[in-house]
């Protein structure tokens, strides 16, 4: 009996002190994994205030409450994870919006150049396109403002008068058939004809025809010959006003655009020269988007 009671003394002595050397052993190893988390939580903590894609605060707080029992995914894991994903999505959403803008910039500049190439072989731009004129192509005739040009002694200031007030009364570029005569039935447009009479004062003190393949000189004087020079049922004036019948209104412009070759090389060389300014805006925003990096997610220094 004293032999076992001196065994289970011993064996007893020897637990107590595994368990002493347990606890210890426990001790040192909460201390390295306190040492840890402390280490992990500031590294973290100057490690995600660098990326715009943390919310450092918010992680910090969920990081302390799982280092406390840490069961499960790691919220610097999910963090990073999430934040990965935002800014895929935030790159392929803004490359999506480079690609937009490229192909847009690209396709105005195609039209630019077009037209460009169209004015610097001659082409003219016409006065902008009323609704109400529907012209099939073919049509015999031609626009008042490509038949005429306005007589030597006039001056800068009656050209822009008169063809402003020939513009805002729907007159300049109003159709002239080859005979003067009515649009055929059905036709929705509108046409100046040699119905009304002449006048004594008319466009015809002004203006003159130009050769046209369309339409003979002798029907363009007649044409002009209808329309009055500040007096009659239809006129305009050089000061840009006009009459239609009851209605009198005015307009003004800087300066004539449209009547006679000169004005419309003035005009053509201006249009040119803002088509030449836009293909370079154009390509610069080309090359700007090509340049552009990818959406930062790094808020310090260049890391390289």
């Amino acid at each position: 009996a004293v032999e076992a009671h001196a065994a289970a003394t011993r064996e007893l002595a020897r637990r107590q002190s595994a368990l002493d050397d347990a606890r210890e052993a426990e001790r040192a190893a909460m201390q390295v994994s306190k040492a840890a988390a402390g280490a992990l939580t500031a590294s973290v903590a100057a490690w995600s205030p660098v990326l715009f894609a943390l919310d450092t605060e918010a992680l910090l707080a969920a990081l302390d409450v799982w280092l406390d029992d840490p069961q499960g995914r790691s919220p610097l894991e999910h963090a990073v994870a999430e934040a990965e994903r935002s800014a895929i999505g935030a790159v392929e959403a803004e490359k999506a919006a480079r690609g937009v803008e490229r192909n847009a910039a690209i396709e105005e500049r195609r039209l630019a150049a077009a037209e460009r190439e169209r004015l610097t072989r001659g082409g003219h731009a016409p006065p902008a396109a009323s609704p109400t004129r529907l012209r099939e192509s073919g049509r015999p005739g031609a626009p008042l403002w490509s038949l005429v040009e306005f007589k030597e002694n006039t001056d800068n200031v009656a050209k822009r008068g008169i063809e402003a007030a020939l513009e805002a009364a729907g007159l300049l570029d109003a159709w002239v058939t080859p005979g003067g005569a009515l649009l055929p039935s059905g036709a929705l447009d509108a046409a100046i004809t040699l119905e009304a009479p002449a006048l004594a004062v008319s466009l015809a003190d002004v203006l003159v025809p130009v050769d046209h393949p369309a339409v003979t000189n002798d029907v363009v004087s007649a044409v002009l010959l209808r329309v009055g020079l500040g007096a009659g049922a239809v006129w305009v004036d050089e000061q840009g006003n006009y009459a239609l019948g009851p209605v009198r209104g005015a307009w003004s412009k800087a300066e004539a655009e449209h009547i006679g070759e000169t004005a419309r090389a003035v005009k053509r060389a201006r249009l040119i020269a803002e088509l030449t300014a836009r293909i370079e805006a154009l390509d610069a925003t080309v090359a700007v988007v090509d340049e552009a990096p990818r959406r930062p997610v790094w808020r310090g220094p260049d890391p390289r």
